[in-house]
């Protein structure tokens, strides 16, 4: 939906007393782990929503005992702690999970709704099928909010190994025509010309790029990502901040 505030969700481990994990993701990029409608175990910011009307997002969800992970379009985004609720119930989708999000009308759809036992949870499988928790590649987050009024802003990412790392954006009410840089210096004071462009945005509004370089190098010194409009214009952009 264009300018109404929305979310969608996962919801499992039902008890007999309405108590539940339910995993949430708004609108504004938000998303929170919380039971019931308690105050949320963890949160964050996702830099891999697709925010244009009638756009599609993927979300995987996978629990194991106290363990749980969640991606967002194939990317990984974090564990999460289920430790507090145990036993088998339904698991069930949902929109409107925060109050001021509810339009009357509007519809949300969701298509696909699969679940899948693990294989430790009938028996198959080895303890290397289980889903134990793995160090995730380093991550930094960044919203480029919006210059100028253009309308368009975007999240970012920078997930890194030791010697990579790749920078996905993802666009909101951008006319395609926006090409994602990489710069030196800060939303304030951007180099004349970027260190890297990234790929033209796909029917997403999506962009990625893959760099050989560690994501140390990004971090050690103050850089940001801008979008590009006509007449190299900057419609919005993001800081990356240095580490202290």
């Amino acid at each position: 939906a264009a300018g109404q505030p929305w979310d969608v969700g996962i919801a499992f481990r039902e008890q007999a007393n309405g108590d539940h994990y339910r995993l949430t993701i708004a609108s504004d990029g938000a998303w929170q782990f919380q039971l019931g409608t308690g105050a949320p175990i963890s949160g964050g910011v996702l830099p891999v929503v697709n925010f244009a009307p009638g756009a599609e997002n993927t979300i995987t969800l996978l629990v194991d005992d106290s363990n749980a992970a969640f991606a967002v379009n194939g990317f990984f985004v974090a564990t999460l702690d289920a430790s507090e609720l145990s036993g088998a119930s339904d698991v069930w989708v949902g929109s409107g999970f925060r109050r001021a999000n509810v339009m009357p009308g509007a519809v949300t759809g969701f298509r696909d709704f699969e679940v899948w036992e693990l294989p430790s949870a009938v028996g198959g499988g080895d303890a290397q099928s289980r889903m134990v928790p793995t160090t995730p590649p380093e991550r930094v987050s960044l919203r480029l909010h919006e210059v100028g009024q253009s309308g368009v802003d975007a999240l970012g990412a920078l997930t890194g190994t030791s010697d990579s790392v790749t920078l996905t954006v993802v666009t909101r009410d951008a006319i395609g025509d926006e090409v994602a840089g990489l710069f030196a210096g800060s939303c304030g004071n951007l180099a004349e010309a970027p260190l890297q462009l990234l790929p033209p945005l796909d029917a997403r509004g999506m962009t990625a790029l893959e760099m050989q370089r560690p994501l140390s190098d990004f971090t050690a010194t103050s850089h940001a990502v801008a979008l590009i409009g006509a007449l190299d214009t900057v419609v919005a952009c993001g800081d990356i901040a240095a580490e202290a």
